[in-house]
């Protein structure tokens, strides 16, 4: 069982690491055209740290893995990431993402899944910010906190030997078999949710 200590540290760490993909993940999207290269970037007032090379490799690995996941072109995936409505108030968003996050990490904590809520944080963020929205980063980077808290990730990242873990990981398996695993297991999870939020609204 990990101390308190070592989970402060993995949650800060995880916090700061989330940033740093946030960051990269939009300068990529820039540089491919994917979003207007003048959209504006993530508020240097939110970010914790300026200290990205610490992580930089940690991150490379996030981005390799998050690529191999086209969230973005499948339409369930995409009306979820819609119905994640900021806009509604900050509260009823984090009950929206809390949902999307039990089903995708429910019975089933890996990387891959944890890679999977990162990329889905990251599309929330891009899509706010080329709307011109600028000030729910904060509030973002704590639903990931909040959530892996809630679904003891940290305790597994802990047990994984913490964040490194990744690294070694990802070297020594066949990722993209994981990844179309849980990509899978997400979208079939998330389709119900879609439909029960849809019965819901009529």
């Amino acid at each position: 069982m990990a101390s308190n200590e070592e989970i402060i540290d993995i949650e800060e760490e995880t916090r700061v690491i989330f940033e740093c993909y946030l960051e990269d993940s939009l300068e990529k999207d820039k540089e491919n055209n994917v979003i207007d290269p003048g959209t504006p970037g993530i508020p240097m007032d939110d970010l914790t740290t300026n200290d990205k090379e610490a992580y930089a490799i940690i991150v490379q690995k996030l981005l390799s893995i998050a690529g191999q996941m086209d969230i973005k072109s499948d339409p369930v995936l995409y009306k979820v990431l819609n119905m994640v409505n900021i806009n509604e108030g900050f509260k009823s968003a984090f009950n929206d993402f809390s949902e999307v996050a039990q089903r995708v990490l429910d019975n089933h904590v890996n990387w891959n899944a944890i890679v999977y809520l990162f990329r889905f944080g990251y599309l929330i963020a891009r899509d706010r910010l080329v709307q011109g929205a600028r000030d729910f980063f904060k509030y973002l980077c704590q639903w990931i906190i909040d959530i892996f808290r809630r679904f003891s990730v940290f305790n597994w990242i802990l047990s994984q030997g913490g964040w490194n873990g990744l690294i070694e990981t990802h070297m020594n398996s066949h990722v993209v078999g994981a990844v179309t695993v849980v990509s899978v297991v997400a979208v079939v999870a998330i389709i119900g949710f879609v439909w029960f939020r849809s019965k819901s609204a009529q």
